[in-house]
Order: C-alpha cells, then sequence, then structure tokens
C-alpha cells in the first residue's frame, strides 16, 4: 500500500506532499525505498538533499545508490557538486549518467569544457546521452553533425533509448530559446524524429 501511495504522488505530482514521504528514503523494503527516493526528486523536495546524500554515501546497494543520485540530479544545488564529480567517472553506467544530469541541471557554464571533455571519453550511450543533455543545458546549442543537440534527436530513432532522448528533449525545450532549432528539425528529421518531436 505504501509502495502504491508513493506512486500515486509521482502521478499527481503534488509538490507540497514530498516532505512528508521523506522518511521513507531508509526503508527496510527496497521496493518503498527506491519509489520514495524517486518520489522526492520527481517532486522536488530540495529539504531531502542531505538525506539522499546521505543515502548515497552509505548504500551498498547500486540500484539505491544510482536512484539516489539520480534524486539528487534532479534537485540541483551547489552543495552536491562534489558528489556530481565523484560520481561523473564512475565505473557504472548509471552513476556517470546522473552525475552529468546533475552538473547539467547546475547550469554553470564553467562546467562545459568538462563535461565535454566527458562527452568525448564516454561509449556508453545512456552516460553519453547524459552529458549531451547536460551540454545543451549549458549552452552547447548548435545542431550539427557530432553535436550533443543532434545526437539526442538522432536518438529519437532508436527504439531501445528513444525514451531516455524525448524526457531530455522535452526538459530541454522548456526553454524557449530552443524551440526553434527543434522545429527546424521536426521540418527536416526522420520519420520518426518528426513524430516525437511534434509532440513537444
Amino acid at each position: 500500500m505504501i509502495f502504491e501511495s508513493l506512486i500515486a504522488l509521482q502521478k499527481i505530482r503534488d509538490e507540497s506532499a514530498a516532505p512528508g514521504v521523506a522518511f521513507l528514503l531508509r526503508d527496510l523494503d527496497q521496493k518503498v525505498q527506491l519509489a520514495a527516493i524517486e518520489t522526492v526528486g520527481l517532486l522536488q523536495n530540495k529539504s531531502s538533499v542531505p538525506q539522499l546524500l546521505d543515502v548515497l554515501e552509505h548504500s551498498r546497494n547500486n540500484k539505491v545508490k544510482r536512484a539516489a543520485l539520480t534524486a539528487l540530479a534532479m534537485l540541483p544545488d551547489e552543495q552536491s557538486r562534489a558528489v556530481y564529480s565523484k560520481y561523473l567517472h564512475d565505473k557504472d553506467d548509471g552513476l556517470r549518467a546522473a552525475a552529468a544530469e546533475g552538473f547539467g541541471r547546475l547550469k554553470n557554464p564553467a562546467d562545459l569544457p568538462m563535461l565535454d571533455g566527458a562527452f568525448k571519453d564516454e561509449n556508453k550511450i545512456s552516460p553519453r546521452l547524459s552529458l549531451a543533455f547536460a551540454q545543451v543545458m549549458l549552452g552547447k546549442t548548435q545542431i550539427a553533425e557530432f553535436s550533443p543537440f543532434q545526437l539526442l534527436i538522432n536518438t529519437l530513432n532508436s527504439v531501445s533509448y528513444r525514451g531516455v532522448a524525448q524526457a531530455f528533449l522535452v526538459e530541454l525545450a522548456r526553454n524557449p530559446a530552443l524551440r526553434p532549432p527543434l522545429y527546424h528539425a521536426a521540418e527536416i528529421g526522420t520519420k520518426d524524429e518528426k513524430v516525437y518531436l511534434a509532440r513537444f
């Protein structure tokens, strides 16, 4: 019942309910704990940042660590910068991806050279997409062959990863300055690109 309640809160997106979820971040039932971590991130509960940092630091379970860092990436805070740095080059793909997203949402253009270097060195698609998203968030907005923005658009053609790319593009499209390039991409793109970009 607790798990289902958390899923319902995620769907309702009532941010005022978020503080009441924080006590579940250490729940002994992993399914409930993961749902609680995801919920405080989705509901933008910034007061949970210290608890998420503690969970990330002390958990030995990679699923829990990934969930905690992903939630922290949704709650950009300068006090999380050191954590993002720590995990940006981790051996775990999910942790690298979450760290990259965190840097992107901090929106500090000074981080761009570091993210560009990580993007060039990254071979795995999930963290590579997160690094592309982060770079566009920080101002690397040109659409050209091999550019981060173009990678996100191209990935709409991938059945396996289009959901990830679409979520990033939806978030980027909240910036009015980034909509014209996406409109143009929708005009000249492949069938799948047109279909998914038209949903914005």
